[in-house]
């Protein structure tokens, strides 16, 4: 899966060597906001510095020190203004500049040239440095300037720089059934001029980039996510004066910043997402710098660029909106007497609430082997089983109300591939065809759930229309009306950090919804963190719910088997399932005959959001689409009136303009051509179901097989919500459309990467799988989202929804977590 690590989500730090010699940095004082002053510490460094963010979210920056021995300074606790601690030691000699970068199991390694200038590596004993660093390793060949790193695909790191003669070349790490340590180092590209600087596509396939003998910037790519083998090396013809630097846009696409002819700041980035489509031409953004440009995403998803000018004054200059389909700021000098180093740029987290040694020893009890035999007993008022946005929005409300609360969840606060490797399952489709690892990649196991991936969190209600059981769509229909959920929406809101949500707004014979972004996309890891300090509070990572025991109409204990080894019980008054879509139906039908469970509807009524992109649009006048463009915390989409979905006889749709760059990489007036994307609703259909299939994961469980079935009334909304709006569009904008889709060609599928395709791909929504119904015969949890036939077993999130609308879940799945707080505690 693409790295989601790197998305910023708190004020910028920049940290440089000062004109003195020594470390410094300047930071906003807030997300988005203004610079500080430069502050210098006492700290002579003798290489430019390199800085990346702890698993916890502590900044860590690494540099030589004057003795040209590697060191570290490192936050002592989260936000702006946290202490720092003194300068360490790592007592190895490197020879040039280091990069650092995070390991799949959370650690830190910082790669160098090492003491005989071959390349080598140290890392973090635990993730954070608690338990101090390894000894420095050699892996390859004496290399030239500073190495480049990312993992890839499959979790591994991959380290690029140039050997002893100049020549492009790699080490990745070994895949862990080969063993611990890594590859031999292998000669990828020619030789270079500059050092290699390496990204992911938003496909997962890795890219590296350079500048060759002759000066031209160049690239090679993997073929396909994880692959050993590279492309050939391909040239741009751009004649650079400076290393490259490259990150990744809000919308996936690539854009590689550096000093084109005259020494002029410019740029060039991808046509789409993944590169299949090619690379704009080179723009100049005018600014002459000197040195290597740094490049990072701003709180809000837009780039922003730093550099020295030519009188040696550090400058930045920022895209617009998200994309630059606005274009860029002016450029902007800050006050920061720093060298003609690289500077190194990364963002602040949050304030910590949580004491790091709590952390770090739910982690290592989660990572410690417990007996097989004789397993632990816990217990606690209520057990909730998963980690993600319902389970940690629940377990907050409940400690609040006094309740005591054990949560388990299947992974860790980092990746864990032992623990991702249970979410193996075969998936079918007519999007997902020959995409079977839908299920392993399309979730994640780890404390904040597959929101992890969520970038910077997209939030939207239901409308009233999505509650109502509409004649025109089978099986639709929810027992709560809009008015039930309102009080648990402004809940939800401030549980998120921003306002309510108004009404819909009408655009003519449109509506117009808004999407809203949380300040801090890792919101519910930050409240993890914060319940880790509550009294009445316990949590076991690394555990997985295998078995349910039933006496009468109560469950009264639940078995978990843990990665580590050995298994636990835990018995309470009260269970809820909130593992996700496709785990809540699993857990159900594993203990389907041990519950009695009256519902024949578990697994049944599988729904996800099918995404279209349906066509491209030109709009004569560019400022009409300004609200369809991120603007700080919002994005607004377009949607059907609801009297147009019901004479039309059309399931809820959301239908997103997105301004393509403009040509000449500035703000433009005039005519625009955006991509119309289409997020709609799948029809609640009972065919369409998780079942259990032959294979077992490491606990002996059967594997989940998914049969996504869509109807030919899920494809032809589509259509015709595309046609109407470009309709509108037209008559009320003198606009142009060209569709991508038909009526006569359901869902077409022409592969780009792992999780997209040409026209069609998913939101990797899983929903209602356990619907919420007043009947048994027709859902499997009552509107108090309680197990039909038992007493004290409820399920929470998106499996209980009985259609899905158009928004994405997550605020959804917050709103009805805050309602199942209130009924339990009063008794529900």
């Amino acid at each position: 899966m693409p790295i989601r690590g790197l998305v910023s989500w708190g004020a910028l730090s920049l940290f440089a060597m000062d004109t003195a010699g020594r470390l410094g940095r300047i930071q906003q004082t807030a997300p988005n906001g203004e610079w500080s002053s430069w502050e210098s510490w006492p700290i002579p460094i003798g290489s430019a510095p390199a800085a990346a963010q702890n698993l916890d979210g502590r900044l860590e920056v690494f540099a030589a020190g004057e003795d040209g021995r590697l060191g570290h300074i490192w936050q002592q606790s989260l936000g702006l203004h946290a202490s720092w601690s003194q300068w360490v030691s790592l007592d190895v000699e490197i020879t040039g500049d280091p990069a650092v970068f995070q390991s799949a199991d959370g650690r830190l390694m910082v790669f160098a040239a090492g003491p005989r200038g071959n390349i080598g590596y140290t890392a973090q004993l635990l993730e954070g440095g608690m338990s101090g660093w390894t000894s420095w390793r050699d892996m390859g060949p004496k290399i030239q300037f500073v190495p480049s790193v990312f993992r890839d695909a499959e979790g591994r790191l991959e380290v690029f720089a140039l050997d002893g003669d100049g020549r492009l070349g790699c080490v990745r790490q070994r895949p862990a059934e080969k063993g611990l340590g890594w590859s031999t180092w292998a000669t990828i590209g020619p030789q270079l001029s500059s050092a290699p600087v390496a990204f992911q596509n938003v496909d997962g396939r890795l890219e590296v980039f350079g500048v060759d003998l002759e000066g031209h910037l160049g690239h090679t790519w993997q073929p396909a996510p994880g692959d050993g083998r590279w492309s050939r090396w391909d040239s741009f013809t751009h004649s650079l004066s400076s290393p490259p630097a490259v990150f990744q846009n809000a919308d996936g696409r690539l854009e590689v910043f550096a000093a084109g002819p005259g020494g002029r700041l410019g740029h060039l980035w991808q046509h789409i997402a993944g590169g299949t489509t090619g690379w704009s031409d080179w723009h100049s953004l005018e600014h002459v710098i000197s040195g290597t440009p740094s490049v990072f995403p701003e709180a809000d998803g837009r780039l922003e660029v730093f550099a020295l000018d030519v009188g040696g004054r550090l400058g930045h200059m920022s895209q617009l909106d998200r994309g630059a389909t606005l274009g860029w700021s002016e450029w902007t000098e800050l006050d920061a007497p720093v060298t003609d180093r690289p500077v190194t740029v990364c963002q602040t987290g949050a304030k910590l609430y949580a004491d790091l040694g709590r952390l770090a020893e739910v982690q290592l009890r989660a990572d410690s082997r417990w007996p097989q035999a004789d397993p632990t007993t816990l217990r606690a008022d209520v057990c909730v089983i998963g980690a993600g946005p319902a389970g940690i929005t629940l377990s907050r409300q409940l400690i609040d109300a006094g309740a005591t609360v054990l949560l388990l969840e299947s992974g860790g606060w980092g990746e864990n591939d032992a623990a991702q490797e249970l979410n193996h399952g075969d998936a079918y489709g007519p999007i997902v065809k020959h995409h079977l690892r839908y299920l392993r990649h399309g979730r994640s196991r780890h404390v904040q759930g597959s929101a992890i991936w969520w970038e910077r969190g997209w939030c939207m209600p239901f409308r009233a229309l999505d509650y109502e059981a509409r004649p025109w769509v089978e099986h639709s229909g929810w027992p709560l009306r809009a008015e039930d959920l309102a009080p648990y929406e402004e809940r939800a809101a401030a549980t998120l950090g921003f306002e309510p949500f108004g009404a819909p707004q009408s655009d003519g014979a449109l509506v117009r919804l808004s999407y809203r972004f949380p300040d801090d996309p890792q919101v519910f890891r930050r409240m993890f963190l914060e319940l880790l300090t509550r009294p009445g509070f316990q949590v076991e990572l690394g555990a997985t719910a295998l078995a349910l025991a039933r006496k009468g109409d109560r469950v009264e204990s639940v078995r978990a088997g843990r990665i580590a080894g050995g298994e636990l019980q835990i018995r309470a008054d009260k269970f809820v399932i909130a593992a996700g879509g496709i785990e809540n139906a699993r857990l159900l039908l594993l203990n389907a005959s041990a519950l009695g469970l009256p519902s024949p509807m578990v697994g049944r009524f599988f729904m996800e959001h099918p995404h279209v992109l349906a066509g491209r649009v030109q709009v004569p006048d560019t400022e009409y689409l300004r609200p369809y463009m991120v603007r700080g915390s919002q994005l607004d989409v377009l949607s059907l009136a609801d009297a147009a979905q019901q004479e039309e006889r059309l399931l809820n749709a959301s239908v997103q303009l997105r301004p393509l760059p403009a040509t000449d990489g500035a703000a433009t007036e005039g005519a625009r051509e955006c991509d119309v994307y289409i997020r709609a609703e799948q029809a609640p259909n009972p065919d369409s179901r998780l079942a259990l299939g032959e294979q077992t994961d490491r606990f002996g469980c059967p594997s989940p097989v998914l049969h996504w079935e869509l109807l030919e009334h899920d494809w032809a909304s589509v259509v015709r919500t595309a046609e109407l709006v470009a309709f509108v569009l037209e008559r009320q904008q003198a606009a142009q459309t060209t569709f991508l889709i038909s009526a006569d060609a359901p869902w077409p599928w022409a592969p780009v990467g792992p999780g997209e395709s040409t026209y069609a791909t998913w939101g990797n929504h899983h929903m209602g799988t356990t619907r919420m119904a007043r009947d048994p015969a027709e859902g499997v949890v009552d509107p108090d989202c309680l197990v039909h036939g038992t007493t004290n077993l409820f399920a929470a999130g998106s499996s209980v929804f009985p259609t899905g609308g158009c928004a994405n879940p997550t605020f959804q799945i917050v709103v009805l977590a805050h309602r199942l707080a209130d009924r339990l505690m009063t008794g529900g």
